[in-house]
């Protein structure tokens, strides 16, 4: 597919519509509905810019040899301007008149620029006390910080959209009816999206008292410890539910230094062992009830939408961790790595959960994010490197391989969720004894051989009752296929260098999970023109079709949850298991052509390749399990040159 004419102009592709329809809409009398995506690099106007006001103050003073009192303040101001100006003769708002425009020809949508502008506001203020005590007695060493920090962080943003704007008239077309339903072009009905208009502003306090200790004995043997008092204001109304304390402990061994250990082979191997507790919060929820206040886009009066009805016993998510570790250095320092191994229990998880829709209902599921479930988390780290291999020209690599797996160990949420809420992945709804990453999928019976339609079993006979079919799966029905998110990843870099030119090449990985590939969805290609597919043009077209394509038939009207039995079953999961070749980095050193006295010093070119394809991949249809939802661009490659320097 070229994005040029043989003739140098701009070509036009698929989107949204069939190509022989978008080349007779000008005959309709209505714009051009072509979409050519040179022409849309060309007409965007977008951009952001950013001023930031930091300013610092600290205090430092030596009460004692070894004993420092510090005390700083730190102010951030912050402004943000974004401005994204959608030109009227780009795609997005032709394909918006064109959609709105009647059968008299009548332009429902106003023939114009669309702006999107929005300013942000951030204040931040923090304080931080502490006392440093660093003491030697002999062979002993002792370390201790003593302190306490307040946060204080304001956000306030303003942002709104202008339909019919002119940028240099300063001019926008805003009254319209937004009330009334419109026959939409090519089919179905709408209103015009009322523009979007935002104005909020958040506030959140942070308070915490910490203290850190270390004891070093001989460079051997070293313990260390850490208590610290977090509190917040999102949480709940009591004391103890806005804050919480956290605590650490560790012991490090260096075998190195003992006399039994020397050898020429290891030159540095040291153990570690952790185990604490920490807490997280989530800034989108809150222990008291939020509303949101709007006009409404058909009474034009002002209304409040309760988007939380608060939580007052919400709690802190506690992590408990415990880390065994090693750092070593082999073979006269040309190999080196850490080995990490961990295991966490995480308490009083905080997710979307169903609730009595008498108490709230937030407008299509009476949910709340609440303390839910319990979990537990293990995996390992492993790091290596090479160095100092090659005289003439030098070879160094760097290899890190992680594990990570986790198992939901406790719910005491809600269970009566249909197994549709699982399938179609609502808010990673937890079940015991399963993994809170679980791809799960509903069974794939095949096509009707006679209308194409999917296969559904009810009472051991497979028909196309779907409804019925949703309503009465059982959840042990469901297919489980494993990890939706890689159970292994890693890289594996290689660096070479021959006098001043130097190569990076790095080569990622990722196994053991799955994912769910797009597909053709009726429901959507029939009411708004999306949902369009390339699997479309390989569906259900004649008896004998079921036995050579997975593809439903073209239904001709919308049937939501035939689509669901189809997208959401089985058929379509794949391996997403790949290694691709992440980058590329040439340098060239050109510090040998400045002059001694010159001030620029390590002067360099450089260039940088991204994304440069995968070199081998598990699943059957040749897809980028990193874009599962690309159904037509692939993320493209980047090429970047530039140079460093410093003065």
């Amino acid at each position: 597919m070229s994005l040029q004419e043989d003739d140098g102009s701009h070509a036009s592709i698929v989107k949204d519509y069939n190509l022989d329809y978008v080349k007779n809409a000008s005959s309709e009398g209505l714009l051009d509905w072509s979409y050519r995506p040179l022409d849309e690099l060309i007409l965007q106007d977008k951009h952001s810019d950013r001023d930031e006001n930091r300013w610092t103050f600290g205090v430092n003073y030596n009460l004692l040899k070894g004993v420092r009192f510090s005390f700083n303040l730190q102010s951030l101001k912050a402004i943000t301007n974004n401005r994204n100006l959608n030109s009227k003769d780009g795609y997005y708002v032709r394909n918006l008149v064109n959609r709105y425009t009647q059968p008299d020809g009548f332009r429902a949508f106003p023939y114009g620029d669309i702006l999107n502008q929005g300013k942000q506001n951030l204040l931040s203020r923090s304080g931080r006390l502490q006392l440093d005590v660093d003491q030697q007695f002999g062979s002993n060493r002792v370390v201790l910080l003593i302190g306490t920090e307040q946060r204080e962080v304001k956000s306030k943003l303003d942002d709104y959209t202008l339909y019919g704007y002119d940028d240099e008239l300063l001019t926008s077309q805003m009254i319209l009816d937004y009330t009334k339903v419109y026959p939409l072009r090519p089919q179905s009905s709408g209103r015009i999206p009322f523009p979007s208009s935002a104005l909020r502003e958040n506030i959140d306090r942070y308070l915490s008292y910490y203290a850190n200790f270390g004891y070093d004995w001989r460079f051997r043997y070293m313990i260390s410890g850490s208590i610290r008092w977090d509190a917040s204001n999102l949480f709940g109304v009591n004391t103890n539910q806005k804050g919480v304390p956290l605590w650490s402990t560790g012991v490090a061994w260096n075998m190195m230094e003992e006399s039994f250990f020397k050898n020429d082979l290891v030159q540095m191997l040291k153990w570690r062992v952790t185990y604490g507790k920490n807490g997280n919060i989530d800034r989108g929820m809150t222990a008291f009830p939020t509303v949101s206040y709007s006009v409404n886009s058909t009474t034009n009066l002002q209304q409040a939408l309760i988007t939380s009805p608060g939580n007052q016993n919400l709690r802190w998510e506690k992590v408990t961790t415990f880390n065994l570790g090693a750092d070593f250095r082999l073979l006269k320092g040309k190999l080196n790595g850490s080995f990490d191994y961990y295991r966490k229990k995480s308490d009083d998880l905080i997710g979307i959960d169903l609730i009595d829709p008498t108490v709230y209902y937030g407008g299509t599921q009476a949910k709340l994010k609440r303390n839910y479930a319990k979990m537990e988390t293990k995996g390992f780290d492993l790091t290596l490197g090479l160095n100092g291999i090659g005289n003439k020209v030098k070879w160094s690599n760097e290899f890190w391989i992680s594990r990570t797996s986790n198992l939901v160990t406790d719910y005491y949420g809600n269970n009566t969720v249909s197994v549709s809420g699982y399938i179609r992945g609502m808010d990673n709804r937890p079940i015991k004894n399963k993994s809170i990453d679980e791809m799960y999928s509903l069974p794939w019976y095949g096509l009707d051989p006679q209308t194409g339609n999917p296969l559904v079993e009810n009472d051991g006979v497979l028909n196309t009752e779907y409804t019925k079919y949703i309503n009465r799966l059982a959840l042990d029905k469901r297919v489980d296929h494993g990890s939706s998110i890689p159970i292994y990843s890693g890289a594996f870099r290689n660096n070479l260098q021959w006098k001043y030119l130097s190569i990076s090449i790095n080569i990622a990985f990722k196994f053991g999970y799955y994912f769910r590939r797009n597909s053709v969805e009726y429901s959507l290609l029939l009411t708004n023109g999306k949902g369009m597919h390339a699997d479309y043009l390989d569906r259900w077209k004649q008896p004998g079709d079921e036995l050579k394509t997975n593809v439903p038939s073209n239904p001709f009207a919308n049937v939501a949850i035939r689509d669901m039995v189809y997208t959401r079953s089985e058929i379509l999961v794949e391996k997403g298991d790949h290694i691709r070749l992440r980058d590329i980095r040439l340098d060239y050193a050109m510090s040998q052509f400045l002059r001694r006295r010159s001030k620029i010093s390590n002067l360099s070119v450089y260039c940088y390749l991204n994304n440069m394809g995968i070199l081998w991949r598990k699943n059957r249809k040749g897809l980028d399990a990193d874009f599962p939802s690309a159904s037509y661009y692939l993320s493209p490659r980047m090429l970047s040159i530039g140079s460093k320097m410093n003065y």
